[in-house]
């Protein structure tokens, strides 16, 4: 369910047809992760 958090972030965008990677930062460490 996309309106539940994953691993703390909630996801944006997940109805959209275009994957898009957006960067998150947790813990002082910087990730990329889609919604699709």
């Amino acid at each position: 369910d996309p309106k539940l958090p994953y691993h703390d972030f909630i996801l944006e965008d997940a109805a959209s047809k275009k994957c898009v990677m957006k960067e998150k930062k947790k813990f002082g460490e910087t990730f990329f992760m889609c919604s699709c």
